[in-house]
C-alpha cells in the first residue's frame, strides 16, 4: 500500500528551468568560470550541483562555503517560479486522500518553503529535504523514510532528473516516476529506467490516481 509520494521540486512542482539557467550563469560569472551558452547546454548538465562545477579545482571547505553563500544570495534574490499547471489540484487531491507528501530536492530548503508559501501549497507537505553538499538523492530519501517510519515499497518518488532516478534505483522497492517536461530530456529519462514515465503534470496526475486507486 502506498502511503507517501516524494517529489523533486524544480521541474516537477515549479517551472524553474529559465530561472536556474540564468542564476547559474550569474554564479559562474562571479567566480570567473565559463558561462553556459543556452538552456539546452544547461539541460545537458543533468543534476549537477553548484559545487560540481569546481571539482577540478578541489576547493577546500572555506571556498565551498563562499560559493554556497553567494549562490544562496543570488537564488534568494532572483528566484520566483510559478507552479506547473495542474500541480495545486494534484497536491490537494493527494492530501485529501491521506497521502504523505514530501519534497526531496537539490534546491535550497528556504527557497522551496518561500515558493510553496507564496502559492499557498506549503500546508500539503509534511517535510522538505533540500540541498546537501555530501549526499545524493538516495541517501536523503532514505533519511526521510527513516524519519517518517516509511518503507521503500510504501513510497513513490517523482522527479524530472535522470540522475535522480539512477540514484533512487539503489533503493530496493521504491517506485520511481520520471517526468519528461522538466530539466532532463525524454531520452535521458527513458534511459535511466524509471518504473513509469510521463510527459506532463496531467499524465502524472492520471498515473498517480491509478497507482493509488483514487477515483
Amino acid at each position: 500500500m502506498i502511503k507517501a509520494v516524494l517529489f523533486d521540486f524544480d521541474g516537477v512542482i515549479v517551472d524553474s528551468l529559465e530561472y536556474a539557467f540564468e542564476n547559474l550563469n550569474r554564479i559562474l560569472k562571479r567566480f570567473k568560470k565559463e558561462q553556459l551558452k543556452n538552456i539546452d547546454e544547461f539541460k545537458s548538465l543533468k543534476n549537477k550541483t553548484i559545487i560540481d562545477f569546481f571539482k577540478r579545482e578541489n576547493p577546500n571547505m572555506f571556498k565551498k562555503i563562499m560559493i554556497l553563500i553567494y549562490s544562496f544570495m543570488i537564488f534568494s534574490k532572483n528566484f520566483d517560479p510559478k507552479l506547473k499547471r495542474g500541480v495545486k489540484p494534484l497536491l490537494e487531491r493527494l492530501n485529501n486522500k491521506g497521502i504523505t507528501l514530501i519534497i526531496v530536492s537539490n534546491n535550497f530548503s528556504h527557497l522551496i518553503r518561500r515558493i510553496l508559501r507564496k502559492h499557498k501549497v506549503s500546508r500539503f507537505f509534511k517535510d522538505i529535504k533540500g540541498l546537501s553538499l555530501t549526499q545524493h538523492k538516495d541517501k536523503r530519501i532514505l533519511q526521510v523514510l527513516k524519519k517518517h517510519k516509511l518503507k521503500p515499497n510504501e513510497c513513490i518518488f517523482v522527479t524530472d532528473g535522470a540522475d535522480d532516478i539512477e540514484y533512487a534505483s539503489r533503493i530496493k522497492g521504491l517506485t520511481k516516476i520520471g517526468i519528461t517536461d522538466g530539466f532532463s530530456t525524454e531520452e535521458e529519462i527513458i534511459l535511466s529506467a524509471p518504473d513509469y514515465y510521463v510527459g506532463s503534470t496531467r499524465e502524472l496526475s492520471e498515473l498517480l490516481d491509478k497507482l493509488l486507486n483514487i477515483k
